[in-house]
């Protein structure tokens, strides 16, 4: 499978023709199509319980526990984007929490 991957990269790289390949009609129609709820509920299934969406640090695993509270806001989320080609403004920030450093003093008593 290597050679033959390694080998096909190679001819396209140092061979001058160039190949195109076009969807067919049906591929093209699944490109544009809405998220279904399955589809979505097997991709968040398929991430790690431990990693993180965002900046409100809540896990993969959270989401999974409360699935069935979260779906619906999860598919009207994707939904948005899939309408806009844009995320909601704001869902990728971050925030940073500057502390500072403060020496504890022992009281004795």
């Amino acid at each position: 499978m290597f050679e033959v991957l390694f080998s096909l990269i190679f001819q396209l790289i140092f061979n001058p023709v160039v190949l195109l390949w076009t969807l067919s009609v049906m591929e093209g129609v699944g490109l544009i199509k809405l998220f279904s709820l399955d589809e979505v509920k097997v991709a968040v299934w398929e991430i790690d319980n431990y990693k993180c969406p965002g900046p409100d640090g809540i896990p993969f695993g959270f989401i999974k526990f409360f699935w069935d509270i979260l779906k619906d806001d999860v598919l009207r989320f994707l939904v948005e984007f899939h309408r806009n080609g844009k995320f909601t403004k704001g869902i990728n920030s971050t925030f940073i929490a500057l502390i500072p450093k403060v020496r504890l003093t022992v009281l004795k008593g």
